[in-house]
């Protein structure tokens, strides 16, 4: 993954992935952390992660997060 499609990923997926841990934690803060934390753990695993599976992988990685 390319740093030029970690940011489409990142400008396409942050508010959807922010939302989701909002409607669960309701604390926007926590939100916003959770999410960029996400996207951190996302980066860092880069080499691994099948295009296809990059949403599914978003939502499971801020859910552990949440938890």
């Amino acid at each position: 993954m390319t740093l030029a499609q970690f940011k489409a990923l990142f400008d396409q997926y942050y508010t959807p992935i922010k939302n989701f841990v909002y409607y669960k934690c309701g604390d926007i803060d926590m939100a916003e952390d959770i999410t960029q934390d996400a996207f951190m753990k996302l980066w860092e695993k880069r080499e691994e992660i099948k295009e296809e599976t990059v949403k599914s992988y978003l939502y499971k990685i801020a859910n552990n997060m949440f938890l």
